[in-house]
């Protein structure tokens, strides 16, 4: 047994999962956010670009829900650099803290 998979057994198991999960829930939730984005049906020319300019707050929205899921996701990837080990224990009591303070 190396040293890393002692460590490990003693004191947990890493956090890779967890980190895959989160990147795959936020991957999707950036995803779903295009959904809410859809072109007019109309000719083109200048028709079609003033139909575009009338959704401006469409794309503006799109694009900030978006910077902030990236923030957030950077500050998670962050936070996951000092946390190197989880704890069955300590995910467990993180659960029930959530399930008493939002009763």
């Amino acid at each position: 047994m190396t040293a890393s998979n002692s460590d490990e057994s003693e004191l947990g198991m890493t956090t890779h999962r967890i980190e895959a999960l989160t990147d795959g829930i936020f991957a999707i939730a950036m995803t779903l956010l295009v959904l809410n984005l859809a072109l007019p049906e109309t000719g083109n020319g200048p028709e079609l670009h003033k139909l575009l300019i009338g959704q401006t707050h469409k794309f503006f929205s799109y694009a900030l829900s978006f910077l902030l899921l990236a923030l957030y996701w950077v500050l998670h990837h962050r936070q996951f650099h000092f946390i190197h080990n989880r704890n069955p224990v300590y995910l467990e009591l993180g659960l029930c803290h959530e399930r008493t303070s939002s009763g």
